[in-house]
């Protein structure tokens, strides 16, 4: 908690005002109450006598002029910020003041008008966040001396938050300060927090919000125990290279590699410059994965469109920083371009980062090389003016046969629309066709007589051009009608499905099994169920309180009317119909206890089912269990494949005795999930946990292995994680740390998985593949660098 730094004199200034206005606190004549002598200078009269700096009526330090007629508020008589301050929560003050009356002498931060000066001291080592709010555009200057506002530690402008780390017993001055154009009270209120940073040996928090240790030191947690502050020391820096990529040369890609004892590099922090030393740009960019395995690193990063907004860049300084705050040193490096024109059968980078295919060619292998792209081919376009929900929206069908479009042009023909841009689409492939969908919101698109739309793939290459004029939307056709099996052109009528490419009459979806489950991780929604055509569409969700009331829908997330939300579920079934459908309702449900689910398919077809909010039940060992998550095995037990549950060791045990060696087909997903990724590599949540393949390799040698599932052949959402092939790996709960871990490979393709690791000791490994979702799938395993 913060000290009380209030003072008893200060309060009993108040009650006597209140009580004596004109006695005890001023008035005409001096403390006991005898009439003053003419010309005598009294304090607290409200008159400013020449012996005294000012006089506001009344004798109360802090309030800007002193008990002693003192003005307060210069460098030399700064107002002590915990004297005036209010507590505002743990380790908090708050200030609530005005620039009325105050002085103008300071030019805090290029202020020129009135300000009030504070003085802060620290109590301990810490970092003070400081926040200034007004309705003013007024500034705050953190300055180590008061009378050089050229040695501010900061410049926070209203609104703005600062944080600055203070040594014990540390004193800086802070100036609230205005522009001449404040010509009111210039009211505010100014924010103190102070985090106490803490020292060897002490609980920490490995968030980092509260708790932190010192810069010297990290939160670390052994196995069994409560994280603590442990010796940390800088990582060090070897090289950091910095390359302008990508195939229109906007994109930043900066590589660097050094060494960490402890191996808990975070961040790369960048500044660049352009050629006359200007600095442009700076900031510090989380890395995807934080470093796991002490030692030698290299790590990237890649900055999308960086040169767009600083084209004149041309130099980068470049430093990491681990942790506990340390920094490396930091190494300045001119900025190159990578060739962007790479030829047939030459290396490249699929990403795109490095060594860009020339246009028509396409990155792909094992070890990749440019290769011959092949064009997308739009065989139809619609535009289309539906209904009021349905508004207007494209639809494009076309073939793409290597199953890379990424893109599409849309150019927009009316009065006043012209001019288009290339989007990102979504893209379902069925055999060697893509469809895309796009709704067009109509409020905003009301002059829009057509469209002219061109597809475009991963490497550059453009389809053909279509252009269409806005049309009705379909009549519904009636049964044994020729019709659309994709259900984006030609649409069946109510009851009516499309099968087989004609109409006929359709079942509507069942719901076998619905739950509204709370758990530590949040509110839930499942669904199982069957849908004969395989054609559901949408599923709404109606919130209702315990007294039955409909509930508006949270913030930002109205669809249609208050009170429900509905949601795209196209594609869920698998080959016999079946579905799970799995809802993260924990931002949406707020203080609903009951939930009216509904769900349609493409021809209007329904069903609905009530849930009411219910604890996760515990299923004892050796009893039926569900491994979509309706329920929950004891501690130390898993829902096996046979929907029973079975102690985890077991399970354990056979599937390390069964991991895979041999990776050359795509391997399928493997029930039930029996080992969980580290927490700082992902945010999953893994609902009753998700199926696995599990593999192994062995080293007799340190080498440097890669290992990846950001191959063709991998189908589902991956998270790739490292195991030390040992007993406590196939044994007990007590489990070793990961050796390394990745959830996305990068933002552009963000649900492969991809580990580099340099220098991997000798030893037997297990390779767990794991899903970001309950569904799984297949996936395409390799393992570079192993005999």
């Amino acid at each position: 908690m913060a000290k009380n730094h209030g003072s008893p004199r200060f309060h009993c200034w108040i009650a006597l005002l209140l009580v004596f206005p004109f006695g005890a606190c001023g008035g005409g004549g001096d403390d006991s109450g005898t009439p003053r002598a003419e010309n005598e200078a009294v304090c607290g009269d409200g008159i400013v006598d020449t012996s005294e700096a000012c006089d506001d009526n009344n004798k109360i330090s802090g309030d800007g002029c002193s008990s002693t007629c003192i003005q307060e508020n210069s460098c030399d008589t700064a107002l002590d910020y915990y004297l005036v301050a209010e507590s505002a929560g743990e380790d908090a003050a708050q200030i609530n003041a005005d620039l009325k009356e105050r002085s103008n002498d300071l030019e805090g931060c290029g202020g020129t008008g009135r300000e009030v000066v504070y003085s802060y001291t620290a109590p301990s080592k810490g970092i003070l966040f400081l926040h200034l709010v007004a309705a003013d555009p007024l500034m705050l200057s953190v300055q180590s001396a008061c009378s050089n506002a050229a040695q501010s530690y900061a410049c926070v402008d209203a609104g703005d938050t600062s944080e600055i780390t203070v040594a014990a017993d540390q004193t800086i001055t802070l100036v609230v300060d205005s522009p001449p154009s404040v010509t009111g009270t210039g009211a505010f209120t100014l924010n103190a927090t102070f985090l106490p940073l803490l020292v060897n040996g002490a609980s920490c928090d490995l968030e980092g919000d509260r708790n932190r240790c010192d810069t010297n030191l990290r939160c670390a947690q052994n196995p069994n125990e409560q994280p603590k502050c442990t010796s940390n020391s800088a990582p060090s820096l070897t090289t950091a290279t910095v390359f302008r990529t990508g195939r229109e040369g906007n994109d930043l890609y900066i590589s660097v590699s050094g060494a960490d004892a402890e191996g808990d590099v975070t961040s790369i922090v960048m500044q660049g410059m352009e050629a006359n030393g200007t600095e442009k740009n700076n900031g510090t960019f989380s890395l995807r994965e934080t470093m796991v395995q002490a030692g030698p690193f290299t790590k990237t990063f890649v900055g999308y469109n960086y040169f767009k907004s600083f084209p004149n860049v041309t130099k980068f300084n470049v430093a990491v920083k681990d942790s506990g705050g340390l920094s490396s040193e930091t190494l300045s490096n001119q900025s190159a371009v990578y060739s962007l024109h790479i030829s047939r059968n030459n290396s490249c980078d699929p990403f795109e980062l490095i060594n860009v295919c020339d246009t028509g060619l396409r990155c792909t292998g094992q070890s990749p090389v440019c290769v011959d792209g092949h064009a997308p081919i739009l065989s139809e376009v619609g535009f289309f003016d539906a209904d009021s929900t349905r508004g207007k929206r494209i639809v494009v069908r076309g073939a793409d046969t290597d199953r890379d479009v990424v893109s599409a042009r849309i150019d927009f023909i009316g009065a006043t629309v012209n001019g288009g841009a290339f989007v990102n689409v979504p893209v379902q492939h069925a055999a060697n066709t893509t469809e895309l969908l796009f709704q067009v919101n109509a409020s905003s698109l009301v002059d829009v007589t057509g469209v002219s739309v061109r597809l475009k793939d991963a490497t550059g290459v453009m389809s053909n051009l279509l252009t269409r004029n806005l049309m009705n939307f379909p009549e519904p056709l009636n049964s044994g009608a020729s019709c659309d099996v994709g259900r984006r052109f030609n649409v069946c009528g109510s009851n009516l499905t499309c099968i087989s490419d004609h109409c006929a009459s359709g079942s509507a979806p069942t719901i076998t099994k619905a739950a509204y489950l709370r758990q530590p991780e949040g509110d839930f929604v499942l669904l199982e169920g069957h849908d004969t055509e395989k054609d559901i569409a949408t599923v709404k969700f109606e919130f209702f309180d315990g007294a039955s009331g409909i509930l508006d829908s949270p913030n930002g997330n109205k669809v249609g009317d208050p009170g429900y939300l509905v949601y795209s579920v196209a594609g869920r079934e698998e080959g016999d119909g079946n579905f799970f459908i799995p809802f993260n309702v924990s931002a949406l449900s707020f203080a609903a206890t009951k939930i009216v689910i509904t769900l349609t398919d493409t021809s209007g077809l329904n069903v609905a089912r009530t849930v009411t909010l219910a604890p996760l039940e515990i299923v004892e060992t050796g009893d039926a269990c569900s491994d979509h998550g309706f329920d929950q095995c004891e501690a130390g037990t898993r829902c096996s494949s046979a929907h029973v549950c079975v102690p985890v060791d077991d399970l354990r045990k056979a599937a390390c005795g069964s991991a895979i060696t041999d990776l050359s087909e795509p391997l399928g997903t493997q029930g039930p999930s029996l080992w969980d990724p580290p927490a700082s590599c992902t945010g999953a949540r893994l609902i009753g946990g998700a199926p696995e393949v599990v593999a192994t390799f062995t080293l007799g040698t340190a080498r440097n292995v890669t290992i990846s599932t950001d191959n063709d052949g991998t189908t589902f959402d991956t998270i790739l994680y490292v195991l030390r092939l040992d007993a406590n790996a196939c044994n007990g709960e007590l489990l070793p740390a990961a050796v390394a871990c990745n959830d996305d490979v990068t933002p552009r393709r963000n649900f492969t998985s991809r580990l580099e690791l340099n220098a991997l000791a000798a030893g037997t490994y297990l390779v767990v593949v794991d899903a970001y979702d309950e569904l799984g799938g297949n996936v395409k395993l390799t393992i570079d660098g192993i005999p």
